[in-house]
């Protein structure tokens, strides 16, 4: 399996458990987290992106 593949399934699996985390358990800290894991998989969908399309 790629590496680039690896690190998209991992950062997706990542967001799904989070995402699984009741409302009502989520703080300031799970928000933070949250946000910074998404801007991370969202610059790493990008970079892939840009290496497919060269």
């Amino acid at each position: 399996m790629d590496k680039n593949v690896k690190h998209i399934a991992y950062y997706t699996r990542k967001v799904a458990e989070q995402g699984a985390i009741h409302p009502t358990k989520r703080d300031e800290r799970w928000f933070h987290r949250h946000k910074r894991l998404m801007n991370y998989k969202e610059a790493l969908n990008k970079k892939i992106l840009k290496e497919e399309m060269k």
